[in-house]
């Protein structure tokens, strides 16, 4: 959104609107995520009895670990900007260094829903009501609605709304998995009570 941007040493842009709220230190991270996870708990009444460590990467140690390939063009380039991996004790979750405060948040509630599924989700349940075929676009729309919902609640109003446009825009399994979760329950506006949620059914749609 800004006109102007910050270059990094790795080559991306940052505008400086954004880079005024970068997620700097490791122990900011930390306490971002332990918010984060505080309020993801309460927001879709679950909870996470397992160990997760968190970690900040540049983003070609992300492109690497997701088998992406890197781009710095002069516009916007999409790219995954965290992932979660099962670990002996639990989960690393894994997110993009020099990302604003907000797009951080985003990315940890979208990475929490997904070790939410690893954890309650029967796979070969999941596998067999909806199809090999489809199982992106139920893991992935349902992060994606959750990251949505979450800013909503948190009460990041227009951030949520513009990330709701462009993830609704989108026509790979994000977009379209994301149209689905958004029709079968509806976004709520921060501070509503959520009465229905993905998380509270064993087969989400």
């Amino acid at each position: 959104m800004g006109g102007e941007f910050d270059r990094l040493r790795d080559g991306r842009q940052r505008c400086v609107i954004c880079s005024k709220t970068v997620v700097t230190t490791h122990d900011e991270f930390v306490a971002l995520f332990h918010e984060v996870r505080r309020n993801f708990e309460v927001i879709f009444e679950v909870q996470f009895r397992v160990g997760m460590t968190v970690r900040m990467e540049n983003a070609k140690v992300i492109a690497r670990q997701t088998n992406e390939r890197p781009r710095t063009t002069p516009g916007f380039d999409a790219r995954v900007l965290g992932f979660a991996r099962p670990n002996a004790a639990g989960y690393d979750l894994y997110v993009e260094n020099g990302s604003p405060k907000l797009p951080t948040i985003w990315t940890l509630a979208h990475e929490l829903t997904h070790v939410w599924q690893q954890r309650t989700w029967n796979r070969a349940a999941i596998l067999e009501r909806y199809g090999a075929a489809n199982e992106l676009f139920i893991y992935e729309g349902m992060a994606s609605w959750a990251s949505v919902q979450y800013m909503y609640s948190t009460r990041e109003t227009d951030f949520a709304r513009r990330e709701a446009a462009l993830t609704r825009a989108r026509d790979d399994e994000y977009g379209a998995g994301f149209r689905l979760f958004e029709k079968r329950y509806p976004l709520r506006a921060g501070g509503n009570v959520l009465r229905d949620t993905p998380f509270k059914h064993p087969f989400p749609l």
